[in-house]
């Protein structure tokens, strides 16, 4: 039997001691498993599916499908290991109204506490509002790289010059010191488990700032003294 689930968010925990795979039950992620438990969740609106195991105290294999039955489902997305981890997680874009057979296996058959966590966000949103702007000149020497939260992202990815140099669920990053009188390029992917959006292209520069001329000097402008060892003196700028 299928428990259903609901919501854009949520987490049940079960177990899967005891279970076994059914008649017409496909291998899930193509690893062989044994003892699997199933729930059903729909999607209230469109948006961006992601599910995962994390938590659970065994091996697990995670698949999600759609379909009438056993013997007609078809594979959405699987996962047997997500990352270095022996959980799993699966993400993939969702039409409201669709019905999700999402099932939870362990690897060789194995058992134990079962944890599935589930959450719908809205698909990658543009990245704006930089600051710095682009081709702004700034006297800081220390940047604080900010912008606008991008709807649906999960995480940043902040390249300069380039390069990668962080990957953050921020929305800002901090430089500690860059070199005067350059130019920098920068640049924010904003991303979650169903894709992403690449910002534009920004640009900023930085020049220290210019200090006026010195002044209250001594000896002053035209000054006689008859001293003949002098001390050269002005007011700080």
């Amino acid at each position: 039997d299928r428990e259903v689930i609901a919501g854009v968010l949520g987490t049940v925990t079960g177990s899967n001691d005891a279970a076994t795979s059914e008649p017409f039950e496909p291998v899930h992620a193509g690893v062989p498993g044994g003892a699997s438990v199933w729930w059903t969740w729909t999607a209230p609106v469109d948006g961006c599916f992601s599910i995962d195991t994390f938590g659970s105290s065994f091996d697990t294999i995670l698949a999600v499908y759609t379909g009438p039955g056993l013997g007609s489902l078809f594979e959405q997305a699987s996962n047997d290991n997500f990352g270095t981890t022996h959980t799993s997680r699966v993400g993939f874009e969702v039409l409201a109204g669709t019905d999700l057979h999402i099932a939870v296996d362990g690897v060789a058959g194995a058992t134990g506490t079962v944890v599935l966590n589930w959450r719908l966000t809205a698909p990658v949103a543009d990245v704006t509002d930089p600051s710095p702007f682009d081709f702004e000149t700034t006297s800081n020497q220390s940047i604080l790289l900010d912008w606008a939260d991008a709807g649906g992202a999960t995480q940043y990815e902040v390249r300069f010059q380039s390069v990668v140099i962080a990957v953050t669920t921020e929305s800002q990053y901090q430089i500690p010191y860059l070199l005067p009188y350059d130019q920098y390029l920068w640049q924010v992917t904003a991303r979650n488990d169903c894709g992403s959006t690449v910002g534009p292209a920004w640009h900023f520069s930085v020049c220290p700032p210019v200090f006026g001329p010195a002044t209250m000097p001594s000896p002053f402008d035209g000054e006689t003294t008859w001293s003949a060892l002098v001390r050269y003196d002005w007011e700080d700028t």
